[in-house]
């Protein structure tokens, strides 16, 4: 099992469970969920997230996820990415999160946590 992470909002999320599976824009127009890396958490709140509120994190157990995973390269990292819909119950854990201005310190807190309930 490997954890993958994806942020987004928590009306999105709550949207999912009513309609049973989580889909996203970013599935409809390129084919794929954005997902991260613990170790990259950081860089992509800052980067995508920093000063938005109603987030959640959505912690995935990859081995759970019924769509294809495939890491593709973006610039010098290479990320996990959903080729479908999202199944619910890979979803092992929802973390609510308001990134502030400095969204790696918020990510750093939350990582911690997780890292040592999902160890490697």
């Amino acid at each position: 099992m490997t954890l993958i992470l994806h942020i987004t909002t928590r009306e999105d999320w709550e949207r999912a469970n009513h309609v049973g599976i989580y889909r996203t824009e970013s599935l409809e127009k390129q084919g794929f969920i954005h997902c991260s890396y613990p170790s990259q958490l950081e860089k992509v709140a800052d980067a995508n997230y920093s000063g938005r509120k109603h987030l959640v994190l959505l912690c995935i157990e990859s081995n759970r996820v019924r769509a294809d995973i495939r890491e593709e390269s973006a610039g010098e990292d290479s990320y996990p990415h959903v080729f479908g819909a999202l199944n619910l119950d890979s979803v092992t854990k929802v973390v609510d999160s308001s990134l502030t201005r400095e969204a790696s310190s918020d990510c750093r807190l939350v990582l911690h946590d997780l890292l040592e309930e999902f160890p490697k």
